[in-house]
């Protein structure tokens, strides 16, 4: 495996803190389901895989989900959603639990 970049040791590291901050109040099943498929683009971004692009849009949807701006997060995994979902759709669905985890906690 290729090493990572700082832009994606970042995106990993945000995720792999959301997941446990967030993953706490998901059914077990789903939190399973989450982590696999969060190691699936850590394989991607292990493997050259992952746009520049597309990990940089990446780096804004952490930062916004850390500073709790789920409508942000939101707007990126759509965007990321109608664009790459052929290629990135079994990660970007663990995105958009992730945003339905954060909202739910917030309360909204």
């Amino acid at each position: 495996p290729r090493p990572l970049t700082q832009e994606q040791q970042y995106v990993v590291g945000s995720m792999k803190g959301l997941e446990a901050t967030v993953g706490g109040a998901m059914p077990a099943k789903m939190k399973e389901d989450v982590s696999k498929r969060l190691q699936g683009l850590q394989a991607k971004f292990e493997s050259a895989q992952v746009s520049q692009e597309v990990s940089q849009q990446l780096v804004a949807w952490c930062q916004a989900m850390e500073r709790g701006d789920t409508a942000t997060a939101t707007s990126i995994q759509t965007a990321l959603t109608s664009s790459v979902w052929d290629e990135h759709g079994q990660w970007l669905q663990a995105t958009k639990r992730l945003i339905d985890q954060k909202k739910k906690m917030m309360g909204q």
